[in-house]
């Protein structure tokens, strides 16, 4: 982990520096004195000191370390929230109103996972290229003015609006984080990739394919902890290699036939469906369970119904959502009824 400050009454987390919380009066001049060899803020979930300036939460500090942060009082560091208690996570999700302040959520037990700490490092480096005051769009994505300029017209709209008023640091990171790196879309994970190859990613071969697709690698910011994919790049380099050969309309086995030819990658096994799908053109994954899915096999979720332009549905497939609660759409639930009516009476 790198250089977090870890504000908490009691210190759970070893190899960090921590810090006891205390009045605003004194914390406030600690973070700024360390702030030139500081990475990040770890705050704990409950801030609660006893002195005679009473409790205050973490998300009050959050709060007013940011609005320092844009005021260009402190630097702008990512702030990141813990806790050690087995109920953090749901009492979490019900206060909605903290959830801008952090960049990222972690129970105990995440801080010992090695994505987690990659995503610290990730985190570190991100903020530094976002403090500079020399930082371009292009720069920040990774990509050429070109590139950049193919993309989603309302994603450009918006995120141009944050150079334009000049936003500090911490905005520029919750956007990427939250509605680009977190959705599919102009950028795709691993999962959505290997469906729409239609490659299982336990092929052997899956790795050695991957790095044919470096040219549509995601560089930017965050990229150390978030691996994803330009899906313009993707699509490009597909025309590239498979010129006349349709994707979206291939089945899985056809795509990794192509695949299989092209690269001597004789390893690579296609994708299979899930028990009640009846296509195998994947396209996305099934958000929950992760497997391939071809949309129209798949129920869209309710928290969907509001996504940004560039921003693609998530989708939870039928076997999934016969087997556990789910939210789904409101227009797709008649849909889901008749299908659940189906499979349960047989």
């Amino acid at each position: 982990m790198r250089t977090f400050l870890f504000i908490s009454c009691q210190n759970y987390i070893s190899n960090v520096d921590h810090q006891l919380p205390l009045v605003w009066s004194k914390i406030i001049p600690i973070i700024k004195n360390r702030q030139g060899n500081l990475d990040g803020l770890l705050l704990d979930w409950q801030l609660q000191q006893e002195t005679e300036a009473g409790d205050y939460s973490s998300a009050s500090l959050a709060t007013h370390l940011r609005v320092l942060a844009t005021q260009g009082n402190l630097v702008d560091l990512p702030i990141v929230l813990c806790s050690a208690q087995d109920n953090f996570a749901i009492n979490y999700k019900r206060d909605t109103t903290t959830h801008d302040l952090f960049d990222m959520v972690y129970s105990k037990n995440d801080l010992r996972e090695d994505q987690t700490q990659l995503e610290f490092i990730a985190l570190a480096n991100g903020y530094k290229v976002l403090n500079e005051a020399s930082k371009t769009a292009c720069g920040i994505l990774g990509i050429a003015q070109n590139e950049y300029e193919s993309l989603d017209v309302r994603f450009q709209a918006e995120f141009n609006n944050f150079f334009e008023i000049k936003s500090p640091s911490h905005q520029i990171a919750r956007f990427l984080l939250r509605e680009v790196i977190e959705y599919q879309g102009i950028l795709v994970d691993e999962n959505v990739l290997a469906a729409r190859l239609g490659v299982d990613k336990s092929s052997p071969d899956w790795e050695k394919l991957k790095t044919k697709l470096d040219s549509a690698k995601y560089k930017g910011v965050f990229d150390e902890a978030w691996e994803r994919w330009w899906w313009f790049g993707v699509e490009s380099w597909w025309k590239t290699n498979f010129a006349g050969k349709a994707l979206r309309s291939s089945s899985a086995s056809k795509r990794v036939e192509y695949l299989k030819e092209s690269f001597m990658l004789q390893n690579l096994v296609p994708s299979a469906k899930t028990p009640r799908s009846k296509s195998d053109s994947f396209w996305t994954v099934c958000y929950y369970a992760g497997t391939p899915l071809d949309t129209i096999d798949g129920f869209t979720l309710l928290q969907d119904e509001t996504i940004k332009a560039w921003q693609e549905k998530r989708y939870v497939s039928l076997d999934y959502a016969l087997e556990n609660k789910v939210a789904i759409a409101t227009i797709e639930k008649p849909r889901f009824t008749k299908l659940k009516e189906t499979y349960v009476n047989r």
